[in-house]
């Protein structure tokens, strides 16, 4: 979480600095450029306890995660073993909307979301309309053939197997759908 959150800082990125959750090529670079500068600060760092978890731990942040829930889920599905999600796909549904989901794994059409209370109880508005958009949403895109597991900081906090289970069992139903 604390990478993620310091790499979208650094390179004061996503947005809510009004640019688009894409990673072009420069970015790329300076995602490169950030992670090394990060590296070698933690091995200027004195004693050499947790320097091998925080190489590996910059390695893996991404600054397209735009909250620590999304961090968080990302770190279960790393710790399962499970391929890494590519963050903030865009997704055109059944009814031509675009729609931006947390995570994806692209070949396999299945989408992830991690939701927080503040969708639904936060300021976007009426609870009730919030989970009906998101009804309808996700009803768009499983029109067009994608499925969607969904999670949340008590699932990835006390039952991460329960969250890790529906997603290796769309990604092996995928699987087998696009075969």
């Amino acid at each position: 979480m604390v990478i993620d959150a310091e790499l979208r800082a650094r390179l004061q990125f996503g947005p809510s600095h009004g640019e688009p959750p894409e990673v072009t090529q420069s970015r790329n670079e300076e995602i490169k450029e950030l992670r090394v500068e990060l590296l070698t600060l933690n091995e200027l760092l004195p004693g050499r306890r947790g320097k091998a978890v925080a190489r590996r731990l910059i390695k893996l942040g991404n600054p397209l995660a735009e909250s620590p829930l999304e961090s968080l889920g990302r770190a279960v599905i790393i710790r399962a073993g499970l391929p890494i999600p590519e963050l903030q796909v865009e997704i055109r549904g059944s009814d031509g909307r675009l729609y931006r989901m947390d995570g994806a794994y692209r070949n396999q059409r299945v989408a992830i979301e991690f939701d927080g209370r503040i969708k639904y109880f936060g300021d976007l508005g009426d609870p009730d309309m919030v989970a009906y958009q998101e009804h309808l949403r996700q009803t768009a895109i499983g029109n067009r053939g994608w499925r969607v597991v969904r999670t949340s900081w008590n699932e990835l906090i006390h039952h991460p197997e329960a969250f890790i289970n529906a997603l290796r069992n769309a990604l092996e139903e995928q699987n087998r759908r696009v075969a």
